[in-house]
């Protein structure tokens, strides 16, 4: 009894049993709260059960003797397509061999047209002609014989110039004439050519709007030029002053301009 009483008291004192328990599905989501509920539930659902429907998983095997005949995956077009490329390609070599068709072959009952022979002696005119090619190879070979035996001075060829150098002294001759023509052509375009009067006055106009712009930058130096870059700027204004005034004076002075 002391040792039952022990064992009592000590799952009394366990501290699993100061936990509540909780059994059923109810008393767990009523510790818990309510879940939240979406009004779109449904409608998701549904789309997902789509989706899966839709999806295509090809987890069979093929059958070998299942396999692809011919013309199996094409379509109506297609095949009519490919039948009028074929007609076309056969019409077209018909039109390209329609003029050139070669004689038909003879039939069995066809008989040949015999008794044809010709009168010309095929002996005589061999030997005709290797007769002729040997004493004309003969008859060269000789004048070479002859042409080398001779001396240089008793040549034909000895003392006249060779076809190359009379061939590039008339190419020497035609490339002088070009150039001569070209330097024509320079010189009569290289003639002095007279400014007009308008031009004339557009020049004028342009160089005292420089030389007044010029002037007006040269008036707003410092008096005292104390430094080098002071002194190099003054003098090379002052230089250019110099050159505008010489050249407005010049063409003031020259009523009528030429320029070469």
């Amino acid at each position: 009894k002391k040792k039952s009483s022990n064992i009592i008291n000590m799952e009394e004192e366990s501290i699993y049993n100061l936990l509540p328990k909780t059994t059923s599905a109810q008393d767990r989501s009523s510790a818990k709260g309510s879940r939240y509920v979406s009004k779109y539930s449904k409608m998701a659902k549904k789309e997902a059960k789509g989706a899966k429907m839709n999806k295509t998983l090809v987890t069979a095997k093929p059958d070998p003797h299942k396999f692809l005949k011919k013309k199996a995956g094409e379509t109506r077009e297609q095949t009519r397509a490919k039948q009028m490329q074929k007609k076309t390609s056969t019409q077209r070599k018909k039109e390209h061999t329609a003029g050139k068709k070669k004689p038909h072959v003879p039939r069995a009952s066809e008989k040949p047209v015999m008794g044809i022979a010709s009168k010309k002696n095929y002996i005589k005119e061999n030997a005709v002609k290797a007769s002729t090619a040997q004493s004309a190879t003969l008859v060269k070979t000789k004048r070479k014989e002859e042409e080398a035996n001779l001396s240089y001075t008793k040549r034909k060829n000895f003392g006249k110039t060779p076809t190359y150098l009379q061939q590039r002294k008339e190419e020497e001759a035609q490339a002088q004439a070009e150039y001569e023509d070209y330097v024509r052509t320079v010189q009569m375009q290289g003639q002095p050519y007279q400014v007009p009067e308008e031009e004339r006055q557009e020049l004028l106009r342009g160089l005292k709007t420089n030389w007044d712009r010029l002037y007006h930058e040269y008036q707003g130096l410092s008096v005292v030029a104390d430094t080098i870059p002071k002194k190099q700027r003054k003098t090379q204004m002052e230089g250019q002053l110099a050159q505008l005034e010489a050249d407005i004076k010049k063409i003031e002075s020259h009523r009528v301009i030429f320029v070469q």
